[in-house]
């Protein structure tokens, strides 16, 4: 049962990461997009750098969800998938 609770604690820091990961492109692309509506930056350079801050936003979210769920089957559902094994595998390495 404690390897269960180390592979939870792993999980919930990688969750904990990807959240704040999230939460950090979510600020940058509203600040990008607050130096666009103020034309603080040149339009092509405020538009490349929108739609760079939307596609690092866009990855976040996408990894927030995978982690998330990984966490939400080991934690509800007591599932541990192959990358939840290789999590354990590295705990122990830690």
């Amino acid at each position: 049962m404690g390897d269960r609770k180390e592979l939870e604690a792993v999980w919930r820091r990688r969750v904990t990461a990807a959240k704040l990961r999230l939460d950090f492109a979510r600020l940058y692309l509203k600040e990008v997009e607050g130096d666009l509506a103020a034309d603080a930056v040149p339009v092509a350079d405020g538009h490349f750098a929108f739609r760079k801050a939307l596609r690092a936003e866009r990855f976040a979210v996408a990894e927030y969800t995978r982690v998330l769920r990984i966490y939400t089957d080991l934690i509800v559902h007591g599932i541990i998938s192959r990358r939840g094994r290789v999590a354990q595998a590295q705990a122990k390495c830690e």
